[in-house]
């Protein structure tokens, strides 16, 4: 059984001004860096953290008015106190993504879309965070 939020593989990919991050391999040749978090604006923080506590169970390592560090791994998210929402796609790796979509939903998450299988090779379903942020869960096709 798969366990969100104590979980092995996390793929954070945000789209945010018409730039794209991802955690990739590292590079032969010149400076060899991996992600180590990402931040995200939202304009209610307190409310963002309430849903990340809630849904998640991510609990800030450290908050202030302006900013919190969550307490996720390997990639820490930071959320910033922002006069504007990022848009923003967090993707889990999933080993059981209906059983990580339903326990999520259960907690209060939104549905944007359930879980279904994608032409390219994996199932992913869609639910609704804080702000404009959408998360991602993806795994292996189901086995029908």
């Amino acid at each position: 059984m798969s366990k969100l939020g104590v979980f092995t593989g996390i793929a954070i990919v945000a789209f945010v001004a018409g730039t794209v991050w991802a955690r990739q391999p590292k590079q032969t040749g010149g400076a060899d860096m991996e992600i180590g978090h990402i931040h995200v604006s939202v304009r209610d923080l307190p409310s963002a953290l309430a849903w990340f506590d809630k849904v998640l169970g991510w609990k800030a390592g450290y908050k202030s008015d302006r900013m919190a560090i969550l307490d996720s791994k390997p990639i820490h998210v930071i959320l910033d106190a922002g006069e504007a929402d990022t848009q923003a796609i967090i993707a889990f790796a999933s080993e059981d993504v209906d059983a990580d979509y339903r326990r999520l939903v259960g907690r209060g998450a939104a549905v944007l879309e359930e879980p279904t299988d994608k032409p390219y090779g994996v199932r992913a379903a869609y639910i609704k965070g804080p702000g404009a942020l959408k998360f991602e869960i993806e795994g292996p096709l189901s086995r029908r």
